[in-house]
Parts: structure tokens; C-alpha cells; sequence
């Protein structure tokens, strides 16, 4: 790619590796760094060097710690070519539009936080490669506290987006980007402080909802359920890479499963109808995609896209959430349910 990322597309690019993409930018947790920055709920914490705290430029962001899977997290930080009263406009509306060319942003660092003994190293195997071995070598260790690892990945200025930015943003971001020591000596890492699970409660509830299907004819969750004794929920986006990765994998699932009494049901939470309608087209989707509800935020509390659910015939919540594109542990959840169903 030779060309600087805009403001979404570098969201979308950074994260269609991982099982995290975003609805939509007035739904981002964006921290301004102009003080230090800390999320306890996974041991981090960032005290800015000064050329930090003070750009004169464009602006530093924080966004808030990112699940890649049940047991990886990282904490990324980006600069934003754009002025801070140009971003306080755009960060106050829900309607505003900034033209592509007025959102160039570049990751500065990314800090990786691998839990229960894995090494990045090891998920990057597992989850299929974000990383080049040689890409790798420039990620350090730079904690360990019990099972818990920290890696720091700083690339340095990214020479795609120096070709294209305003050049009156290059010095800043350069230093910026160069600035390895000052960000290292600002990190400070800890054992994760535990936070209440917004989803403790959902296993054992009833999930209920009305919405319609993608030609607008309303249909109740009840009816959805009612098809398979059970049936994984895949809440998804057309935005978002990992989301649609796995479509031709949930229809081999909602395919060969049928026999066993299994289906897949797409909840679609956007409303680019005319995208979800090619993609169901292109990986031959048959199971039933239907858009969510408009208070699906009171049903469960999603961190991450796609998200899917077990729900039982009668609408109970068997199991999940599931954040990720994870076949297999769609496999291995399905098959425990149908354990305890007698219905190997």
C-alpha cells in the first residue's frame, strides 16, 4: 500500500488480523494523551514523555485496550494529522464527515499483553501470522509479571505515511515515531486489576427481541430460535474483517450441524444492506441474517466484533459470549452443549 491510511481504514487495517473491529468512530473509546493514561483492568499505564504531552502539531491518541482473544490484548497509540480543534469538531458530532485527506493517522506503538503463559510469538502461530518472524524480532518482552507478558512494538516512522502526509506534520510524527526510550521509560506495567464482568448474569437468561430480516419484514428472535434446539448467535458487521472471514466457515457449521440439531443465525449490526446482501451472496450464506435490535446494548455488552452466542430453543443463553472469528472453540462449545444434551 502506498498511500497514508485515513482515519477508519487504519482501524479497519490494524484489526482485520485480529477478532476486534469497531462500529463507527463516535463509538471509540479515544484517550487525547495530554496526561497519563491508565487502564488498570489489564495492568497498564502511560506516562507521556513531554514531545508527547505537548505536540504542536497534530494530536497523540490512546485507544483503549483491545481483545484479540480471550487471553491477548494490546493498547495502541496513533498520531492524527489533523489540528485539535479539528478533531474536538469531529469527535463532538455524530454527522460530521471529514474528508479522507484531513484524517491520515499511523500507529506510534502498539503494546501487546498475552495472559495464561503464551508468548506473541505463540499467538501469532495460533491465530495464523499478523506478524513476520522478522517482524517478531523487533516486538521485545518488556515485563513479566506471574502469567502475564508485555511486548512493545515500535516500527519507527512508517515511510508510506511520510510520503503522503501534509509535510507540515512530518518532523512531529518522526520524532514522534522515534521516540522509543522516552515511550519505554513512560510504560508502566502491572498485575491486571480485576473488574465486575458486564456479562456474569447473561448464561441462564432469556434473550427475547424483535427486529426485522434485510428486506424488512419483522421477525421475533423467538421464531429464529425456535428453528434448532440450538443456535449460535454471530453478531457481525460488514465492516469488519474478521466478520466476514468467517461467514463460509459458520455455513459449513450451520450445514453439517443440522443433523444434530445446530444452526447459525447472523445478527447484522449495521445497515449496509446492499454489502451484507453481496457477502452472503459471495460465501453462499443460507442460515437467516436479520438486524439487530436497537437495544442490543441492554442484551449484552459486546467488547468486540464478531461476538457470538449459544441460544437455546426457547431463547436461553447456553454459553458465550465468544469474542473472535474462533471456529474451533465454536466447535468445542457446541459439542460440550450437545454433550450435556445426550446428543453426541
Amino acid at each position: 500500500m502506498k498511500k497514508g491510511l485515513c482515519f477508519l481504514l487504519s482501524l479497519v487495517l490494524a484489526l482485520s488480523c485480529c477478532s476486534v473491529s469497531l462500529a463507527s468512530s463516535d463509538e471509540i473509546d479515544l484517550d487525547t494523551v495530554t496526561g497519563a493514561v491508565e487502564y488498570p483492568w489489564v495492568g497498564f499505564r502511560f506516562d507521556p514523555p513531554e514531545l508527547y504531552r505537548n505536540t504542536e502539531k497534530g494530536i497523540v491518541i490512546m485507544l483503549g485496550p483491545r481483545d484479540l482473544s480471550e487471553i491477548v490484548d494490546f493498547v495502541p497509540c496513533l498520531y492524527y494529522a489533523m489540528t485539535p480543534e479539528r478533531y474536538a469538531e469531529y469527535k463532538g458530532s455524530h454527522e460530521l464527515t471529514i474528508p479522507p485527506e484531513e484524517l491520515w493517522t499511523d500507529t506510534l506503538f502498539e503494546v501487546y499483553i498475552c495472559r495464561k503463559g503464551m508468548t506473541l510469538r505463540q499467538y501469532c502461530t495460533y491465530s495464523g501470522g499478523f506478524m513476520t518472524d522478522e517482524e517478531l524480532e523487533q516486538v521485545p518482552e518488556i515485563a513479566r509479571i506471574g502469567d502475564t507478558t508485555w511486548y512493545l512494538r515500535m516500527p519507527g516512522p512508517n515511510p508510506y505515511f511520510l510520503e503522503d502526509v501534509d509535510p507540515a506534520y512530518l518532523d512531529e510524527y518522526t520524532a514522534l515515531a522515534s521516540a522509543r526510550d522516552e515511550v519505554f521509560a513512560g510504560l508502566s506495567l502491572s498485575a491486571a486489576e480485576p473488574t465486575p464482568d458486564p456479562n456474569a448474569g447473561l448464561v441462564g437468561s432469556m434473550l427475547e427481541f424483535t427486529t426485522t430480516d434485510l428486506d424488512g419484514n419483522e421477525i421475533a428472535s423467538a421464531d429464529v430460535f425456535a428453528q434448532n434446539d440450538i443456535t449460535l448467535l454471530n453478531i457481525w458487521a460488514t465492516w469488519c474483517g474478521p466478520c466476514i472471514g468467517e461467514l463460509e466457515d459458520l455455513q459449513g457449521i450451520h450445514r453439517r450441524m443440522g443433523e444434530k440439531g445446530v444452526g447459525v443465525a447472523g445478527l447484522l449490526i449495521d445497515d449496509d444492506l446492499d454489502a451484507a446482501r453481496e457477502l452472503i451472496d459471495e460465501f453462499g450464506v443460507k442460515y437467516p441474517v436479520i438486524l439487530a435490535p436497537g437495544n442490543l446494548d441492554d442484551l449484552v455488552a459486546l467488547r468486540g466484533y464478531p461476538t457470538s452466542l449459544f441460544i437455546g430453543r426457547d431463547g436461553t443463553v447456553l454459553a458465550g459470549p465468544v469474542l473472535s472469528a474462533d471456529t474451533a472453540r465454536y466447535h468445542t462449545v457446541l459439542n460440550e452443549l450437545l454433550r450435556q444434551m445426550n446428543r453426541k
